[in-house]
């Protein structure tokens, strides 16, 4: 009989988890201090913070995949047809898309919406080694 074990939760205790993912091999979370948590392989019972630059924008989904996982921010402005358009920018370990840029001290990799031709991400997700993109390029 396999006993569960406990999860070291000391970084984000009393906070909410927003958002979370399971990949192979991979755990994402978001609690509501805008951080994301990961775990997997040989860190599976302590989750790490996900080192994000400082002042990230609002993170609206986290992600998990096959070793990796990413999560997506979002803000909101006005273009000049004065109509609401979303710029997001997506952080990433392990080679989750292909990146535009890459912290070689915490190994976060980036990107923005520009890789979706300045699409919207609507959502973003994969599952094993296939990951995906739902795009609007309105």
């Amino acid at each position: 009989m396999r006993i569960p074990k406990p999860v070291i939760d000391s970084q984000y205790r009393g906070e909410k988890i927003l958002d979370f993912d399971v990949g192979e091999d991979t755990l994402v979370f978001l609690v509501e201090s805008n951080r994301v948590f990961w775990s997997g392989g040989t860190i599976a019972h302590k989750p790490e913070i996900f080192k994000l630059p400082p002042k990230v924008n609002l993170i609206k989904k986290v992600v998990a995949g096959y070793k990796s996982f990413a999560c997506v921010t979002g803000i909101f402005f006005l273009s000049i047809s004065h109509l609401a358009v979303e710029n997001n920018e997506i952080y990433f370990r392990h080679n989750f898309l292909q990146f535009q840029k890459e912290n070689k001290d915490t190994g976060v990799q980036s990107a923005d919406n520009s890789i979706f031709n300045g699409g919207q991400i609507i959502d973003i997700g994969g599952s094993y080694r296939n990951k995906y993109a739902i795009v609007s390029n309105r």
